[in-house]
């Protein structure tokens, strides 16, 4: 096998969160109460090295920017929102403090609601009201570089013999994954127990004709997963063995979201020429054009039931 100094060379999507043991993303949102000002606003970042957004030249600025640093446990982490002066130097406006890693719960999306403690102003007219920041932020000492589950048998036992038989097209499955991009699309998403979603489809086996469950996933696929159809990873549209997918899952929770109203005929078979056509072209999603199938599908889900199918202490690599 690679020895650490191998895997770690290179900053990679697959093995920068594995650069540090304790890891802190911090996520930058949007502001309320700052005006515009000549030079621009920007937040930094003070713990285990100093971290800057852009600086944005309009009212409540709206950075959207996520940083990634080795978390420090008793090293305080502040906030400082800075300017620059006439003389170009920059300039402290106001500041938060976010407190110790130490003190911050673990694996869990923290979205927090910054009031900043803003310096006086020479000029009454010049002083700030309440200026409020919205950031978002995670700890976690979880590897992404995960093993396989502790007992396969186990596994395959206990979700197909209790879950198999409710298994239909339709229903949706939430992965919990570790890793930058999937801690990055819960921040983003603001889901605290979902980075992924795929959904379940009944489809004749490739050799045998024989009716199996797959899962519908449209993602950049950075793990290298086979398409079952095509036998080759690809990139955005893919039909996966349901299985087989859930039995490569590396991380915490895989939930399940059973469909309630169940599918007439007519929109199953729209959907499923819909899915392979889709499949065949090797379709990426871009922007808002759903297909009108999937929007019907979609609105059917006026309420979800919430049935967690694997238990965390099934896999290992945590």
């Amino acid at each position: 096998g690679q020895s650490n100094k191998n895997i770690y060379s290179e900053k990679t999507v697959q093995n920068i969160w594995d650069l540090h043991k304790t890891k802190l993303l911090i996520y930058v949102g949007v502001s309320e109460g700052l005006p515009v000002t000549k030079k621009g606003i920007a937040m930094r970042i003070n713990h285990s090295k100093k971290h800057k957004t852009d600086m944005i030249k309009e009212e409540n600025p709206s950075w959207n920017e996520y940083f990634l640093m080795e978390a420090i446990p008793n090293a305080p982490i502040t906030l400082e929102l800075i300017t620059h002066n006439k003389f170009g130097s920059e300039k402290v406006l106001g500041s938060y403090d976010l407190g110790e890693p130490s003190e911050m719960e673990f694996d869990a999306l923290q979205e927090i609601d910054c009031d900043f403690v803003m310096k006086e102003t020479k000029k009454k007219e010049n002083a700030y009201d309440r200026v409020n920041i919205q950031i978002r932020i995670y700890i976690s000492n979880l590897p992404e570089l995960a093993l396989p589950p502790i007992d396969n048998n186990k596994v395959n036992d206990f979700f197909i013999e209790e879950y198999k038989h409710q298994f239909k097209t339709g229903d949706l499955i939430g992965f919990n994954e570790v890793g930058l991009i999937p801690t990055m699309s819960k921040m983003y998403s603001i889901s605290y127990n979902v980075s992924r979603v795929g959904m379940i489809i009944q489809m004749p086996n490739k050799y045998t004709h024989r009716k199996k469950n797959y899962l519908i996933e449209i993602h950049y696929n950075y793990n290298k997963f086979q398409d079952a159809f095509m036998e080759k990873s690809v990139v955005g549209f893919s039909l996966n063995k349901l299985t087989e997918r859930l039995h490569a899952f590396s991380g915490t929770e895989i939930w399940y979201y059973p469909l309630e109203k169940p599918i007439d005929e007519q929109l199953m078979l729209n959907m499923h020429d819909r899915f392979w056509d889709m499949h065949n072209k090797k379709y990426h999603y871009h922007g808002s054009d759903l297909p009108e199938e999937f929007v019907q599908f979609f609105e059917k889900f006026e309420s979800i039931n919430f049935n967690k199918i694997l238990q965390q202490e099934l896999f290992i690599g945590i």
